[in-house]
């Protein structure tokens, strides 16, 4: 007994695949690059908006979600790759910062140092 395929149903099964994926995806590493987990809320959220508009407008949900889950990986892509070249600019200039830190820090012990010294040799002049 075969049931029709209802654009309900295909949006159903479309989500689920979806959904099933991302749980698979994420089982396989302990944790995802923002390029990945860009790419995979990209691809499920462009297959799900892909099934409801291709139901709605008549080439049908799997075709739209087929065309709708192919352009949200390559837009979810190319926004996580975005992100990762942001986040690696702010570690480089995080670790700049902390190096300039450090530097200041040892250049305020130097000039205590000096003045110290500079006490001292006044001291040892005034006796």
């Amino acid at each position: 007994m075969d049931t029709p395929l209802t654009p309900l149903r295909m949006v159903s099964l479309v989500m689920m695949a979806g959904a099933l994926s991302v749980f698979t995806v994420g089982c396989g590493s302990p944790e995802l690059t923002p390029r990945e987990q860009m790419t995979l809320a990209g691809g499920v959220i462009g297959a799900g908006t892909g099934a409801l508009v291709g139901s709605a407008t008549g080439p049908g949900a799997a075709i739209g979600a087929g065309i709708g889950g192919g352009i949200g990986l390559v837009g979810g892509a190319a926004v996580g790759d975005q992100i990762e070249i942001i986040e690696a600019k702010n570690e480089q200039t995080q670790s700049q910062l902390e190096r300039q830190e450090q530097d200041l820090e040892a250049q305020r012990r130097e000039m205590d140092q000096l003045k110290l010294q500079q006490e001292r040799d006044e001291f040892q002049n005034h006796k």
